[in-house]
């Protein structure tokens, strides 16, 4: 059995595309056992669990200063665990959990670092979330012995930043088995009707993590220059939630925007087929 340590900056049930992506390929590794160290964020998150393959533990105060934290703690969390060699260091992306598996490869130098880049925010932003650590950013990609970037434009990015290799590029995937199944329109109607919508509604629909960059408040916005006809369906969550309750009442919008937070994959496909189109509107990507 091979062993990965993986270092994030959130995971399940914190999650965004990035942590989906990594859950889905350690979902089909057979022959491997994961740790996954991240921040808590939260103080309702166990500080350690099991899902699937990947055990993750959970290092912090369960508040948000815990990602600043994790580049510290990440690493000694690291150290005190099981003494069984690591065949790789993963790095799920070049942010908070990218510095902590940098100082875990300082203290044990043997280690294989592989770096997975899924940024999706303006790579400006990067250096400016990176704080008093900015100087030192262009050290993870330098330390890195391998680099899987899911667009050639983040792999030009883990060049121009200092990794000596060649990136791999590997874009992000779906699972069309998910979405073969056909709906029939009774059970389409039934759906909508259980979501407060009627066979003349428009239902707009979004899929994405609440968070300024995905537009989600742009979405919103939109349905002034709509009829009423028009709803909007909102499934994910994430740090704007709060901010996009607060857009949504006013004007009146609020009898035309459902958030239902975090939905799982196996309920995706049916509430898409629901809907009457699907916008994914991004300030950067």
């Amino acid at each position: 059995m091979k062993r990965g340590l993986i270092f994030a900056t959130t995971y399940f049930p914190l999650v965004g595309g990035a942590e989906v992506a990594l859950k889905e390929v350690t979902d089909r590794l057979t022959g491997w056992e994961f740790d996954l160290i991240c921040a808590r964020i939260q103080p309702n998150l166990a500080k350690t669990e099991k899902i699937g393959n990947v055990t993750v533990y959970r290092v912090g105060l369960g508040r948000p200063i815990d990602k600043f934290l994790l580049p510290f703690l990440g690493p000694l969390k690291a150290l005190g665990l099981s003494g069984q060699k690591r065949d790789v260091v993963w790095s799920l992306m070049a942010s908070y959990g990218g510095f902590a598996a940098l100082v875990y490869c300082w203290l044990r130098p043997r280690s294989k670092m592989l770096l997975t880049l899924q940024e999706g925010d303006p790579l400006e932003h990067y250096a400016t979330r990176a704080g008093g650590l900015a100087f030192a950013h262009g050290w993870i990609f330098r330390r890195a012995d391998a680099v899987q970037a899911i667009s050639r434009f983040l792999a030009d990015w883990a060049t121009r930043m200092g990794f000596r290799g060649v990136p791999e590029v590997i874009p992000n995937g779906v699972d069309l088995t998910r979405f073969a199944t056909s709906m029939t329109p009774e059970r389409r109607s039934d759906l909508r009707r259980s979501l407060g919508y009627s066979d003349t509604d428009l239902v707009i629909v979004t899929a994405s993590r609440l968070t300024l960059k995905n537009s989600v408040d742009d979405l919103i916005r939109s349905l002034l220059e709509l009829s009423d006809a028009y709803k909007l369906l909102v499934i994910g969550d994430g740090e704007d939630r709060a901010e996009l309750n607060v857009l949504v009442n006013e004007k009146g919008r609020a009898q035309r925007v459902q958030f239902l937070g975090t939905r799982g994959h196996d309920e995706l496909p049916d509430l898409l087929k629901a809907s009457d189109i699907f916008c994914r509107p991004s300030r950067s990507e």
